[in-house]
């Protein structure tokens, strides 16, 4: 009893009452205390560590991670996703219990049903889960509290068959029921995950991103990212990422707003870039094809030495919503078209595919058949390549939603597409937007980096291999308030440097380059690196500081 006493009340423990000889790092005390100590945490097994540039220590149940750029905020010390790890380094996550629920399952008195991952907690876990949480301030222990600290249920309960006891996976946690125990304390116990997670990164297997509190557009609110340490299905790479920019004014929805002369765009492309290489992201739809302004804008880029990520969206004309074949037919003659022009380097088929209640004037995953019309469209793009010999890159472009939905979607489309859909998929695009869709946490870098994270999660998931690349297509940040906006661009593409080589991050574009109307009180309207009238806000600069890193591609 000494060593819960001392933790409980919130004591340091040292090495002399700590069986592993180990203490609780200084920084971590405070933490550890209050957030369940021993019951939760176990006992320390190492010193603090430096991982990635941020302290860290592994405990028995858990791995803890200190950041700095947070403190001050409840976020600075954040938790590692140890359930999802092992579940995956396990390969349980194709196995019954983890298959999510229908989305009409509902909570009852017994159960509470957590729609974000689509499984329930029940009964004594639903009491543990619910009677330990980080210390968030809240009044009790909240529900954002108690998710700060176990995540959401990833599976339902099941039996272990090595133990016999009955388990469920948590984000963050493994919850084991000990009927032994049964009026105490003890009852429910947390499986020695923290010790996994170090036997992993000691056998040269870095572990997934820790994190805090995760978002995504339809998760609850008030959750928080961290930086990742590692991805979840790391690759390799270079780490260098060509940058480009939509080099429109759209407010949001690539609507159109007439934009300036092509030399007076080329031209703050040009100051933007400093004279490194560079990439622009054009759109084109089956019911808005105009082949002379596309023909025009390709020429003009390519011309002017940029590379082109052409998105073709699904869009079906009036009386062929549904058509796959149609679609896959204007695939193929936009494709060949373009094919031998060396700097059209990325074709995406269909735009934010999986946004299924969005607006289907700018998401394509509203439409019926959008799934379909997807998979022909890929596999005609990649035979036109192969005719043409062109070494351009097909792909699909999802809009960031959360992780294990997005997970299942892409799991989904490849099961559907089958093995020449996965094999004609070179990158998977993203549009994302943290601190607007997703919500996030409101920390630009740690909600960027968890979200870059969970992509190559969705294509590992997905059995896409670690070459299928990550091509960030839209990212921006609305807002009036434009030092703002560059402090989250500076965020947003720090995230994008760091991780670029573990998770395969191969090109990054921001939305937009100008601002729709710099005038308007509408944040929609303020996308933009440049005013309306193309004069620079702060946001530019910061960007061409990125061209200028070593992250970005060079001559």
């Amino acid at each position: 009893m000494l060593n819960l006493l001392i933790l409980v009340t919130g004591g340091d423990l040292q090495a002399s009452a700590s069986p592993t000889g180990q203490d609780v790092a200084q920084v971590f005390q405070s933490f550890y205390a209050q957030s369940g100590g021993l019951a939760v945490f176990g006992y320390p097994l190492t010193g603090t560590l430096d991982e990635s540039g941020y302290t860290v220590q592994y405990f028995e149940r858990q791995r803890l991670e200190y950041h700095p750029e947070l403190a001050g905020t409840p976020y600075q010390i954040l938790l590692g996703l140890v359930g999802e790890d092992t579940a995956r380094a396990n390969g349980l996550n194709a196995s019954a219990p983890f298959q999510p629920l229908p989305a009409t399952t509902g909570s009852d008195g017994n159960c509470t049903f957590m729609s974000a991952t689509g499984h329930r907690v029940c009964a004594g876990f639903r009491n543990f889960w619910q009677s330990h949480g980080v210390n968030l301030g809240d009044s009790g222990i909240s529900f954002r509290e108690s998710l700060a600290l176990f995540g959401y249920p990833i599976s339902e309960e099941f039996t272990n068959p090595a133990s016999g006891l009955t388990v469920q996976y948590f984000q963050r946690a493994r919850f084991e029921y000990h009927p032994e125990f049964a009026g105490t304390p003890n009852v429910v116990e947390l499986s020695l995950l923290g010790q996994a997670a170090l036997d992993q990164a000691q056998n040269g297997e870095p572990i997934a991103a820790t994190e805090g509190l995760r978002s995504g557009k339809n998760a609850t609110p008030g959750k928080k990212q961290s930086t990742p340490v590692a991805s979840t299905g790391t690759t390799t790479g270079s780490g260098q990422v060509l940058f480009g920019v939509y080099p429109g004014g759209g407010t949001g929805e690539v609507g159109y707003v007439t934009p300036p002369s092509s030399s007076q765009i080329i031209g703050a492309m040009n100051t933007l870039r400093g004279g490194r290489p560079a990439s622009v992201h054009l759109y084109t739809a089956w019911s808005w094809y105009n082949q002379s302004t596309l023909d025009s804008d390709i020429a003009t880029y390519t011309g002017a030495g940029y590379s082109v990520s052409l998105t073709i969206k699904y869009s079906p004309p009036s009386g062929h919503v549904g058509d796959s074949a149609g679609f896959a037919t204007f695939v193929r003659s936009v494709v060949r078209r373009y094919a031998n022009n060396a700097r059209v380097t990325h074709f995406v088929i269909g735009n934010e595919i999986n946004v299924v209640n969005g607006n289907p004037s700018s998401s394509d995953g509203p439409i019926a058949g959008v799934r379909e019309a997807t998979i022909q469209g890929a596999l005609a793009a990649r035979d036109e390549l192969t005719r043409s010999h062109s070494n351009a890159k097909v792909g699909t472009d999802l809009a960031v939603l959360e992780r294990n939905t997005d997970a299942k979607f892409m799991r989904d489309l490849a099961n559907q597409g089958g093995s020449s859909f996965v094999s004609a998929i070179g990158f998977l695009g993203l549009n994302v937007y943290p601190g607007l869709w997703p919500v996030g946490s409101g920390n630009a870098y740690g909600d960027m980096a968890t979200f870059l994270t969970d992509a190559r999660y969705t294509l590992s998931n997905a059995g896409f291999g670690s070459g299928v690349t990550i091509e960030v297509l839209e990212n921006g940040y609305p807002t009036t308030d434009e030092a703002q906006q560059a402090t989250k661009l500076d965020g947003f593409v720090r995230a994008v440097c760091d991780n670029a080589g573990k998770l395969g991050i191969s090109g990054y574009s921001w939305f937009d380059l100008w601002d729709a109307n710099s005038s308007s009180t509408s944040i929609y309207d303020h996308y933009g690196l440049l005013r309306s009238d193309l004069s620079q806000k702060p946001a530019f600069a910061r960007y061409q500081q990125t061209f200028a890193s070593s992250c970005s591609v060079t001559k």
